[in-house]
């Protein structure tokens, strides 16, 4: 099994949790991929499996240009996830103060 599908497993393997809060908060960061200011697309990590997207605590913000070229390509999901680490590391130190 490669790194990605190991990966992908285990997110699908966290519990699913949905938070309106949550995504109105994802909308005002700006991309963090291209770092376009918001409002930016909550985007769900790994997306669906089965038909139910991922946790909404699993989303990054997405400007709508990096939201429609996303794609399965390993470089592009290994930024989303370092992303998301990053997000939720300084959401985590924000939360400490």
């Amino acid at each position: 099994m490669n790194e990605l599908k190991i990966i992908k497993t285990a997110i699908r393997a966290l519990p699913i949790v949905r938070s309106k809060a949550w995504l109105a908060e994802v909308r005002k960061e700006q991309c963090c991929i291209c770092s376009a200011p918001p409002p930016s697309d909550p985007h769900h990590i790994c997306g669906g499996y089965n038909g139910i997207k991922s946790s909404d605590l699993l989303t990054v913000p997405l400007c709508r240009g990096c939201h429609q070229e996303k794609g399965e390509k390993i470089e592009y999901f290994d930024r989303l996830l370092i992303a998301l680490v990053r997000r939720m590391h300084r959401l985590a130190s924000e939360g400490d103060k």
